[in-house]
């Protein structure tokens, strides 16, 4: 009873003095990274989710923050705790689902670039790679958590033809190996199955060559991500057949 009391003393302090009206004035991610220090103190503490959903409900912390902030923190491996990270996705999507805005306007603000958007989707991409590879568990459900974010960011994607060539190879790899590597619940999959798709057509004829280098060159290669996915992988094959073309097209 005296640790939990003292638990919430902590957080009531914390609270205050992250969400006091001088504090509200600074950089709202200096607040979403703050909360997120006390996370990694507190996992899947209840009192920690009740005073961000307080934060978001009453505007103090905007919803497009916290998701931008969350993502770009759950790439660290100190933050992979499964059920935390399940709790804090959670939270983002309630006050999204509650807000009643479309994902534009909530879990991405309404002035964020083509390019800022597709930077917060590959670290929700990251998010979903992370939630397969990581032990299942009937304490959590983080691959459908992940995999609802990952939905509603790719739904905000538009103007992909401000796209360099390069970056729609690395978002295509990325993609694409997600695809190849993971047993994806069938809503994500379609998702992204149509950005891969919007993507090629993107690239062109540098997919067709990727794609027939992946068939006529079953060679192992250690490019890029080979450590992670080991020798033979298609995602190295099709990497590295993209950036080649890439440069002999310069």
């Amino acid at each position: 009873m005296g640790t939990t009391r003292r638990t919430t003393d902590v957080f009531g302090r914390t609270y205050k003095k992250l969400f006091s009206k001088r504090n509200i004035l600074r950089k709202k991610v200096h607040i979403a990274d703050s909360v997120l220090v006390l996370c990694r103190a507190y996992p899947g503490d209840p009192d920690l989710q009740g005073y961000l959903k307080h934060a978001m409900n009453d505007g103090l912390l905007s919803i497009s923050t916290f998701v931008a902030t969350l993502l770009q923190a759950a790439r660290s491996s100190e933050r992979h705790a499964p059920a935390t990270l399940d709790m804090l996705c959670r939270v983002a999507l309630d006050a999204h689902y509650s807000s009643g805005l479309p994902p534009i306007g909530s879990v991405v603000g309404y002035n964020e670039s083509t390019i800022n958007i597709l930077g917060i989707v590959q670290d929700a991409l990251a998010l979903l790679r992370t939630a397969h590879s990581l032990p299942m568990s009937p304490f959590h459900q983080l691959t459908t958590s992940a995999s609802e974010l990952v939905i509603l960011l790719l739904s905000c994607v538009s103007g992909i033809s401000q796209v360099s060539t390069a970056q729609a190879m690395v978002y295509f790899a990325d993609a694409n190996d997600l695809i190849q590597r993971f047993q994806l619940a069938p809503d994500v999959r379609h998702e992204l199955e149509t950005f891969v798709l919007s993507l090629s057509l993107l690239i062109g004829d540098d997919v067709k060559i990727a794609r027939e280098a992946q068939m006529l060159h079953p060679i192992p290669l250690a490019f890029g991500k080979g450590s992670v996915h080991g020798s033979g992988s298609e995602t190295d094959i099709v990497t590295f057949s993209l950036f080649l073309n890439h440069l002999v097209c310069l």
